[in-house]
């Protein structure tokens, strides 16, 4: 029986026919070109083998054509594309996926347009939140991005000749934003990081005093945990590049407790409903933000406080750049411009002039000059 399965399984390799979901598929490699086409007409396999027998021969006789109207955009969004981002793209794209679908559902792949895209865009700029805020630019831009990824595979796969979000301008990022938290808001902060909130205080505190964005901090392994040497092995960053980035005796401590908590399981912050990392701790970061009165307050300006605390004792611009795992330096000299000590010493002699009797001696003197031209 078993030796059965294997050789169904080969065969159903060999022959190029796959089912997935309710729908046939072909594939077949012609001088190193290859072909790959849903045939949602096809009801067995028999019809899809000789759907990919006629394929064959239009290619042989230069007539291949892309079919018309063959997949609706939620099919390929949530059958092709997202297995294949869940393999090989590191961020979960599972919600912009989603919020692309309920916008274009059932229309033919085929048959969206760049007008269409533009359109969706703005109505997701104008648009809430389902927290009641309004949307952001950079979250709107990477809707952009992934609607711009599906069809770049869409068209890896033959299903259409172009991607109609290539030509659309994205919205711009005021990326330069810097709020950091005071020391008497850090505290009112961590005050609420209680209760069923607990697990919310090892993760700000550790982004204060790291400044590892919240998906580094979420995706802590025991096995990222150096306590001998003090540094935590940071993978699956923003940029692919893994880093080593030092702790303090304030990150140790909260770091040796984790690990000690986290003895038969992998992650530091497990979701025991998943066996897996925690996810989303935006509702309970967002209440205690509002109890603590964090005005116009954001979990990443954690990340911003650490940057800005090491410019203000100052660290010097490219230690700070590595700490932070920015791939350029005009991404930290919004910190050091900020807490520059020489510009701080320049603005300050201004603070007595005109007191002085030489400087009134010299006011008194260029009005005379001017009054005698």
């Amino acid at each position: 029986m078993k030796e059965n399965k294997e050789r169904s399984k080969k065969y159903q390799k060999r022959d190029g026919i796959a089912k997935r979901g309710n729908v046939w598929w072909y594939e077949f490699m012609i001088d190193g070109q290859p072909y790959r086409r849903p045939i949602p007409e096809a009801k067995t396999r028999t019809e899809a083998k000789n759907a990919m027998t006629a394929a064959r021969a239009a290619v042989l006789n230069g007539t291949y054509e892309l079919p018309v109207n063959a997949q609706t955009f939620r099919e390929f969004a949530e059958q092709v594309y997202l297995p294949w981002a869940k393999k090989n793209k590191r961020s979960d794209e599972t919600y912009k996926v989603a919020a692309l679908v309920e916008h274009f559902g059932n229309k033919p792949l085929s048959k969206i347009t760049t007008t269409m895209v533009e359109k969706y865009i703005s109505l997701r700029k104008n648009g809430i939140t389902h927290y009641g805020r309004a949307r952001s630019a950079a979250s709107v831009n990477r809707e952009l991005t992934v609607l711009s990824s599906i069809y770049t595979l869409a068209i890896r796969e033959k299903l259409v000749r172009s991607n109609p979000a290539a030509g659309v301008k994205k919205f711009h990022e005021d990326n330069k934003r810097v709020r950091y938290l005071l020391s008497d808001e850090e505290k009112r902060l961590l005050a609420h990081c209680i209760d069923e909130r607990a697990h919310l205080r090892p993760i700000v505190i550790l982004a204060i005093h790291t400044g590892l964005r919240r998906g580094e901090i979420l995706k802590l392994t025991t096995s990222d945990v150096d306590l001998f040497r003090n540094v935590l092995h940071v993978r699956n960053t923003k940029n692919d590049k893994d880093r080593m980035v030092q702790i303090n005796k304030i990150a140790r401590a909260e770091l040796l407790k984790l690990v000690k908590a986290a003895e038969n399981h992998n992650y530091l912050f497990q979701n025991p409903k998943t066996n897996t990392h925690t996810k989303d701790i935006k509702r309970a970061f967002q209440k205690a933000r509002t109890l603590a009165g964090l005005v116009n307050f954001r979990f990443h300006d954690l990340r911003h406080t650490f940057g800005s605390r090491l410019a203000e004792k100052g660290v010097d611009p490219f230690t700070i750049m590595q700490l932070m795992g920015h791939s350029d330096l005009r991404m930290t000299e919004r910190y050091v411009h900020a807490s520059d000590p020489r510009k701080h010493q320049a603005v300050a002699k201004l603070e007595d002039y005109g007191d002085s009797e030489t400087n009134f001696h010299k006011i008194s003197t260029i009005d005379k000059k001017r009054k005698t031209d």
